[in-house]
């Protein structure tokens, strides 16, 4: 069987079994084959007509186009996810980084620009998208990655392993714990200048509003914020700041619901740590993201 007709095959499967749109489909099952084959997408296209598919390379996309139409992500399918010029691990039990999450980061390497021997704190770090993105583009740049997840802690050493060579393993460090139990690091790190996090902020309430692929297999304690306060993270956030030493010009960056952006506003708007806290908005025009400029 060629490729150009298992591709055929696969779009008209996807956009049917996952009710999407076929371009959509077909991408999807572009992306699979490229990662199943080990080609990129432009040499599927060219080679489609052309490239003859053995049995073993049949069974093993049947396997994984099962899975791919079962809702599993495509990325824990292939183990990898791209996050601006990274490549990154990813396996269920650590959440799949966002393209929000990518914008956060370039707002702060916008920000910082131009500035060298930068510290930072990236807490809830997962796959370590958000610590890796800064340690490669902040030149001299050192960061501390705070991770309770053992499943999303071990995704985390690997990436910063693969990525040791390219930026400096030693620029980045894996801290296991918990946001409300920091008290025996938080002498151990030097004064920052960026803290950074984008904590479970999804409402129990927008479960209907979610696809399968990720309520059936994304961590839900990576997604979602208690019944009962909503707010729970980014108060064990501005909580730990309080904690914190800081350099002239430090800011906290902070990934937001955009229904609750107005209270999160406020949480970090009273307070006497901030000289001055933005509302931003992502490329959709929501209010996404909190910049609060650190008073020292």
């Amino acid at each position: 069987m060629t490729l150009e007709k298992i591709l055929h095959t696969k779009v008209d499967e996807i956009s049917t079994s996952l009710e999407v749109p076929h371009r959509e489909a077909y991408f999807l099952a572009l992306d699979l084959l490229s990662g199943v084959l080990g080609l990129s997408r432009s040499s599927c296209i060219v080679q489609a007509s052309d490239y003859t598919l053995g049995k073993e390379d049949c069974d093993r996309i049947e396997a994984y186009f099962s899975r791919l139409l079962a809702h599993e992500p495509l990325q824990y399918i292939l183990g990898e996810t791209f996050f601006g010029d990274l490549q990154l691990s990813v396996s269920k039990g650590v959440l799949i980084p966002r393209p929000e999450t990518e914008e956060l980061c370039t707002k702060i390497e916008q920000d910082f620009r131009g500035k060298s021997g930068l510290f930072f704190l990236d807490i809830g770090a997962g796959s370590g998208a958000i610590s890796l993105y800064l340690a490669k583009h902040l030149p001299q740049s050192r960061g501390y990655a705070l991770e309770k997840s053992k499943a999303a802690h071990d995704i985390l050493l690997q990436n910063i392993s693969c990525y040791g060579s390219k930026i400096g393993s030693s620029r980045v460090e894996a801290i296991v714990a918990d946001l409300f139990s920091m008290e025996s690091y938080v002498d151990l790190l030097p004064p920052l200048d960026i803290v950074v996090s984008n904590p479970p902020y999804v409402l129990q309430s927008e479960r209907e509003e979610m696809a399968l692929h990720v309520l059936d297999y994304e961590p839900e304690e990576a997604l979602f914020a208690p019944l009962e306060d909503p707010l729970y993270y980014y108060k064990g956030i501005l909580s730990l700041c309080e904690k914190l030493a800081f350099r002239k010009g430090a800011c906290l960056y902070l990934e937001i619901n955009a229904k609750l952006s107005q209270e999160t506003l406020a949480l970090f708007n009273t307070h006497s740590l901030f000289s001055k806290v933005e509302l931003i908005k992502d490329l959709s025009q929501k209010e996404r993201f909190i910049k609060a400029s650190i008073r020292v």
